[in-house]
């Protein structure tokens, strides 16, 4: 994980706990350095995981039957009638 990145999510953790929840200034500190570590692992053992899938992904439903035509009229949003 690149700096950045691990900063910005921490960060974005961080400031969503603080949000609800009344930090001094140590606190949040504290916060951050709890929050760094745990991130990094997770990045790590997730990176680990990712790193094994091999061959071809293939979706769970057909795109042909993802995508198709259900009706040739949409709905009209305001008065509810078909055109």
């Amino acid at each position: 994980m690149d700096k950045k990145a691990l900063l910005e999510l921490t960060t974005d953790i961080v400031s969503a706990h603080a949000s609800v929840n009344e930090m001094g200034k140590e606190e949040l500190l504290e916060e951050l350095q709890s929050v760094v570590p745990e991130v990094t692992e997770s990045w790590r053992i997730r990176g680990e995981e990712g790193a094994g899938v091999s061959g071809e992904l293939k979706p769970a439903v057909p795109v042909n039957k993802g995508v198709r035509r259900r009706t040739s009229r949409l709905p009209c949003v305001r008065k509810g009638s078909r055109r």
